[in-house]
């Protein structure tokens, strides 16, 4: 009889954000993925962050506003599968479809046809 997580099924983020920083209390949020799309040249500081298990990228633009950006991308998906199989649920699904890189999709493929801890054969990918 399968566990009660085996009915379980993560949601893995698949999304980035950039968020241009200002004083007075706006902040516009600009999409890219996976990574910042800045001005060749531009310095981009990028910090992984293991709780969130996410990358963030930090950088100046050519206004001179600083801009917090965070991504998902292949390694964050490898450890939010890895989260999966300590939970042991039965499948995943993404939170934002359209940002799936190929290099996310080869680290889903992989997950997905190998077993999980307790010999689960039949995990299920779920897409909104």
């Amino acid at each position: 009889m399968p566990s009660a997580n085996a009915r379980l099924f993560s949601r893995v983020p698949s999304y980035s954000g950039d968020f241009e920083m200002v004083l007075d209390g706006k902040r516009t949020r600009l999409y890219s993925a996976p990574t910042p799309e800045v001005p060749e040249g531009t310095v981009v500081k990028r910090v992984w962050l293991p709780y969130e298990q996410v990358n963030t990228y930090n950088y100046v633009d050519k206004k001179g506003h600083l801009h917090l950006s965070f991504a998902s991308d292949a390694k964050s998906t490898r450890a939010h599968l890895e989260a999966a199989d300590r939970l042991n649920v039965l499948g995943i699904g993404f939170w934002h479809l359209a940002a799936v890189t190929p290099e996310m999709w080869k680290v889903v493929r992989e997950w997905h046809r190998r077993p999980s801890a307790t010999g689960q054969t039949s995990r299920w990918l779920v897409y909104p």
